[in-house]
């Protein structure tokens, strides 16, 4: 849904830089965004024939002590000192002494942590023990769920390893994105859109959709709005950027730093083999 006034908009700007006549704008539109866009309303309108669809049930009531988010604006678009324990790689469902016979919520307080910081643990680490083992004997008629996997002690040192490298390419993707996503306004206004260019408007439109809403919905920190898994493809572009951005600037200029860069990717790439075996 997000991707298809990004790619009307591109097409927009193509229609008046290239001087297309109305009716090839017209059926390149209908040729790429008619289908789609079908889809998306078809999809919608079978969502309203069912009895509280999630779609619907998610979002907070406008007013009322009951609308207070527990993930807001703040915890969107800063950073907290407090998002330095996330550097241990907990485990999301490890119960703790303190938890009692309490729901286990561990980093998932409302408004604890910061978006950037838990997409970040999500990304780089096994937090929810998805390639972690299972206590005792492995058979197909028990129940599978990272509920009951257990990580090895020795793998959680691993874990802080992976989170401590990936915020070395988290910060280049910082810094590379609006430096692609500047550009790429940029030759758009020019006509010259490169592969990158096209990346950079589809990518940020599917973040955003699944990012600016997040203050709107019941439970935002709590059931993992923010995890990574739900802007994978968003990640392909930034940290994209962030390799672009080393390539056309600090890279070019030096073979050594290059081959820095490469034994830094391999360290990680090492390390994140290690963790998910």
């Amino acid at each position: 849904m997000a991707l298809l006034p990004a790619v009307f908009v591109i097409f927009a700007f193509l229609w008046w830089k290239r001087a297309w006549n109305l009716k090839r704008f017209v059926t390149i539109c209908a040729f790429s965004l008619v289908l789609p866009s079908a889809l998306v309303l078809y999809s919608f309108w079978e969502s309203t024939r069912v009895k509280n669809p999630v779609a619907r049930t998610i979002w907070l009531p406008k007013e009322g002590a009951a609308g207070q988010p527990d993930m807001d604006w703040k915890d969107l678009l800063s950073v907290k000192a407090v998002d330095l324990e996330l550097f241990r790689a907990p485990e999301m469902f490890k119960r703790e002494p303190s938890d009692g016979s309490s729901y286990h919520m561990g980093y998932r307080v409302a408004q604890k942590h910061s978006y950037l910081a838990l997409s970040v643990l999500f990304t780089f680490t096994d937090t929810w023990n998805l390639f972690q083992g299972l206590p005792g004997a492995q058979s197909i008629d028990r129940w599978f769920n990272t509920d009951y996997k257990m990580r090895r002690p020795w793998k959680t040192p691993v874990n802080m390893a992976s989170m401590s490298f990936g915020t070395l390419w988290t910060v280049l993707a910082l810094i590379g994105t609006p430096w692609i996503f500047f550009g790429a306004i940029k030759h758009l206004w020019k006509d010259k859109l490169k592969r990158e260019d096209s990346a950079a408007f589809l990518g940020i439109a599917y973040f955003l959709l699944m990012f600016l809403p997040i203050p709107f919905v019941y439970h935002g920190c709590r059931d993992w709005f923010w995890t990574s898994r739900l802007i994978l493809a968003p990640l392909l572009f930034f940290f994209w950027a962030g390799f672009l951005l080393l390539d056309r600037t600090i890279v070019a200029k030096s073979e050594k730093i290059a081959f820095v860069v490469l034994v830094l990717v391999l360290v990680q790439s090492g390390i994140e083999i290690v963790m998910l075996t």
